[in-house]
């Protein structure tokens, strides 16, 4: 288990200005022994088999990437219609924002009811990953924390997928290489 330095360490080399493939690449980084991380895997598996794991992208960690953050605040549906649009293994190359699931989950919403879509789809990420938990811990989460829960799952399915998709919504910010100033004579 990855000690509380490496933790801090992980979390401040992500910032917000990432876009959604910037993420999956920060959380592929390889975790070192020296950092005391005994036990934890070198990189994100896109495998769902093996023994029950966790949670690769944190619950509480709810404000970055920013546009996560955004679409989950405000337009949660949308957020909702891509993770579903995902796990059906489609390509985001066709996806539209406005889809059968997004109108769905937003017929559910006013009726306060869109918590039990969350919940079902909480579930099959959990079963298709093989990641720990309870239909107990899916309900609470989705009734209380939607948004939290929302971006937990596009995060996890993005870093779980990123090899089967890697058309993502954005390309992100791209940092530009530094000045060379050559000697003068």
């Amino acid at each position: 288990m990855p000690n509380v330095r490496s933790l801090a360490q992980q979390n401040h080399a992500f910032n917000a200005t990432r876009s959604e493939q910037d993420y999956v690449a920060a959380q592929q980084q390889p975790v070192h022994p020296s950092e005391g991380s005994i036990g934890v895997p070198s990189t994100v598996s896109t495998s769902t088999r093996g023994p029950p794991g966790d949670w690769q992208a944190d619950f509480w960690d709810c404000f970055s990437p920013t546009n996560i953050c955004c679409m989950a605040y405000w337009c949660p549906c949308v957020l909702y219609g891509r993770i579903r649009y995902r796990l059906d293994g489609s390509s985001l190359q066709n996806y539209q924002p406005v889809n059968r699931n997004c109108i769905s989950w937003y017929a559910l919403a006013l009726c306060n009811l869109q918590w039990a879509f969350q919940m079902s789809n909480r579930q099959e990420v959990r079963t298709r990953f093989n990641i720990n938990g309870s239909a107990k811990g899916d309900c609470l989460r989705s009734y209380f924390c939607g948004c939290c829960e929302l971006m937990q799952e596009e995060k996890e399915v993005l870093l779980r997928t990123q090899g089967l998709d890697s058309t993502g919504p954005s390309n992100g910010y791209k940092r530009q290489e530094g000045m060379v100033f050559a000697a003068q004579q």
